[in-house]
């Protein structure tokens, strides 16, 4: 039996991206055929230099596409790959998270994005990036009540708790891999006064929340872990975070 995982790109190297290398190992030990299907061409040698040997699949397929940026519109490109897939695979399973146009069997989000343009983080954006925005959101919006049959996956209670509060959708909850012992000494570390935050450096993530959650628990030590994406949003919110911290006289 075959499987198709379908992921935008494995580049940003971030949580999503390790769900989708975990699901092909999870697929494989199954004993499952898996076809990863993507934007972007996977460069192996840079995953595992950064997490070392890695589950791979038995075929890759890649949907070339000449765009370095527009990156929330490549991901919607995928649905492209799906009619191809169904020719190849029994199960065709979506871990990069979006509603696609073209229907996957299993959808795991990991948040519903779109309705970010809805909170307090971009309800005041305005020119570029409205503009930028608001077409992916109202397909998102309508693609979501549209895909019925597939099967919705979520990261966490909350998740599923606002997936059910504006779609009425129910999302089972299957919590993503995560290797602790990699960042933690566990043997010798005393967990009860730390909090730790693990993920890519990108706006949404609003890390700025957690720096100021920070100041109101000084019993509490905080740690911020996480790749930067190779762009310049990414980089200039990270120097943000920075600059906060050290504002706050804060350990980097």
């Amino acid at each position: 039996m075959w499987v198709c995982v379908v992921h935008t790109s494995l580049d940003p190297l971030g949580g999503g991206e390790r769900l989708c290398l975990e699901t092909i190992g999870a697929l494989r030990e199954r004993g499952y055929r898996v076809v990863l299907a993507s934007i972007d061409r996977t460069n192996w040698s840079r995953v595992e230099k950064l997490w070392g040997r890695v589950p791979r699949p038995d075929r890759e397929v890649v949907l070339s596409v000449p765009l370095k940026r527009f990156t929330i519109y490549k991901r919607l490109l995928s649905s492209l790959l799906i009619p191809g897939l169904r020719r190849i695979c029994d199960v065709i399973v979506n871990t990069h998270g979006d509603i696609l146009v073209s229907n996957a069997d299993i959808t795991y989000m990991h948040f519903p994005t779109f309705i970010l343009w809805d909170t307090s983080y971009h309800k005041y954006e305005t020119g570029f990036w409205r503009l930028y925005f608001t077409p992916y959101y109202i397909v998102e919006k309508r693609l979501i009540k549209k895909h019925v049959e597939t099967l919705l996956l979520t990261n966490s209670r909350y998740s599923q708790s606002i997936i059910h509060k504006v779609f009425n959708r129910k999302a089972l909850v299957v919590y993503p891999p995560v290797d602790i012992d990699k960042y933690l000494k566990l043997d010798n570390y005393n967990r009860r006064n730390n909090i730790v935050s693990i993920g890519r450096f990108s706006p949404e993530k609003r890390y700025e929340f957690i720096v100021q959650v920070a100041k109101h628990l000084p019993e509490y030590t905080f740690y911020i872990i996480g790749s930067v994406p190779n762009t310049r949003e990414a980089r200039n919110y990270y120097e943000k975070i920075r600059s906060i911290i050290e504002e706050n006289n804060y350990k980097k």
